[in-house]
């Protein structure tokens, strides 16, 4: 009833410019003019009601439809934000699908165009260990965890594969020997000072007994058939410990080193000042300090061959 009375109102309004136009001669309109008017103005209103109910009994006919391309280009500019910006978007609707190389990714890191992967190496087909693992600059120490056949290659192949490979790259370098634990094998006839350095007192013991070097007191004491000497004592390479207060002794012997006197190496076999001592010991297997500036016998150590 509501939308019948509003046609009529709007009909009303078209209408009244015709209703008020003068009239083609002076005086008021006779009866019959007004009764043809508002005939015609009947007419009008039941027209305007029956396109109404129509237009009302079909929606589509008053929407038109917007293509997809439309829409989009309607909604505004792409979007510039990033990735949080994105509530309940899936990557297939922000995101074209890359078909390119992984060299044709600048500036874009693993996470933004890669799931995080939480299987294990034996899910990894045809994928090489470039694409799942930076490449590793540090050292062997570094792996903590890992297995050698984590951040190793197996290699299934015979010597003769390795072609331009030295030992080094394919071993593991080997630090021992098959020699025994080192001996004392004698003393040396040069009678160097505590000065002389220890590259100079091994050159002197290898000299003597090729291949030996200059002792320590460990490798003297454990020495069971010591070779025995006559004359001037002998300088020995102390294994020294030293205290928070900074005086030293030798592990081996117990022999004290007094503050300041040089840890029983002369400093480092490289001081014959008369406050610096080194250790020295002899023929019946005494250690004493004694200082750098006398000139002494070198006891010398060698590899102990395996009976």
């Amino acid at each position: 009833m509501r939308t019948r009375s509003l046609v009529g109102v709007l009909a009303v309004l078209f209408a009244l410019p015709a209703l008020a136009a003068p009239p083609a001669s002076p005086g008021p309109p006779s009866s019959s003019d007004l009764e043809d008017r508002l005939a015609a103005l009947e007419e009008l209103v039941e027209s305007l009601q029956q396109q109404l109910d129509v237009h009302l009994a079909n929606a589509s006919a008053h929407h038109a439809r917007y293509a997809d391309s439309e829409a989009v280009g309607a909604v505004g500019p792409h979007f510039s934000g990033n990735h949080a910006d994105l509530a309940n978007v899936t990557a297939a609707q922000h995101h074209a699908a890359f078909s390119g190389s992984h060299s044709d990714l600048t500036n874009v890191t693993s996470g933004q165009h890669h799931p995080p992967f939480s299987g294990s190496h034996a899910d990894l087909t045809n994928v090489s260990s470039t694409q799942h693992h930076p490449p590793f600059s540090g050292s062997h120490d570094d792996l903590i965890d890992v297995t050698s056949s984590q951040h190793h290659v197996a290699f299934g192949g015979s010597h003769d594969d390795l072609t331009g490979i030295g030992p080094d790259q394919h071993h593991v370098p080997v630090t021992g020997t098959s020699e025994g634990p080192w001996r004392f094998v004698g003393v040396t006839e040069d009678t160097p000072r505590g000065d002389d350095g220890s590259a100079t007192l091994d050159y002197y013991c290898d000299q003597s007994f090729p291949g030996s070097r200059m002792a320590t007191s460990l490798e003297f004491l454990e020495t069971t058939d010591k070779p025995y000497w006559t004359g001037l004592p002998a300088w020995v390479r102390p294994l020294p410990a030293i205290r928070p207060d900074g005086s030293s002794f030798d592990t081996a012997t117990g022999t004290e080193f007094p503050l300041g006197t040089g840890y029983g190496t002369c400093d480092g076999w490289n001081n014959t000042m008369g406050t610096s001592y080194g250790l020295r010991v002899g023929s019946d297997g005494r250690f004493l300090i004694l200082s750098c500036d006398t000139a002494l016998r070198v006891a010398c150590a060698a590899p102990a061959t395996s009976p």
